[in-house]
């Protein structure tokens, strides 16, 4: 794994009203061995913002959204991928988190 090509990198300040933020971004690798089955992805909030302020947060794959959920200390988002995406040999995803900041 590695930082995605849509990872706004650490630190940044966003105004309380913006939709549509990418939050975070992963770049996941297959190796060249054998395929992979890439099942969930979870997510570790550590700024300031509680599960309060963020609304609307969504796991993005190939275009495609997978709904979150937060733990019951707001500081976790996870997603599951049904019966998981399959990534060939060597093949790359770009895995992003999308949301709302509303407080």
């Amino acid at each position: 794994m590695a930082r995605g090509g849509n990872d706004p990198g650490t630190s940044r300040t966003k105004e309380i009203g913006t939709t549509g933020y990418t939050f975070s971004s992963v770049r996941v690798t297959a190796g060249s061995a054998e395929k992979v089955i890439l099942k969930s992805v979870r997510w570790n909030q550590t700024g300031s913002a509680g599960s309060g302020d963020l609304k609307n947060t969504k796991t993005l794959v190939d275009g495609v959204s997978y709904d979150t959920v937060v733990s019951t200390d707001g500081k976790y988002y996870t997603s599951t991928f049904g019966d998981g995406i399959l990534m060939d040999k060597g093949s790359i995803k770009d895995v992003s988190i999308k949301g709302d900041i509303e407080g």
